[in-house]
């Protein structure tokens, strides 16, 4: 996926952690939409160089259940 953003571009291999807005730019050819959908960047939450390839999937919460 597409990601426009203002910040400094990675280098091959960084893993990065974003916050930003889905978009969709309508491209229409020959009487077939061909549109791309993309993201907007709006901020950057974390940033790691190089090939620690460390996951930036949230964590589930964990979660007790009490019973009286």
């Amino acid at each position: 996926i597409w990601i426009v953003t203002n910040q400094t571009l990675p280098e091959v291999g960084d893993g990065i952690l974003l916050k930003g807005q889905l978009k969709y730019q309508s491209v229409p050819i020959g009487g077939q939409e061909l549109g791309e959908v993309y993201i907007q960047e709006q901020e950057q939450l974390e940033r790691n160089a190089g090939s620690n390839k460390q996951s930036f999937l949230p964590h589930s919460p964990q979660k007790s259940l009490h019973y009286s």
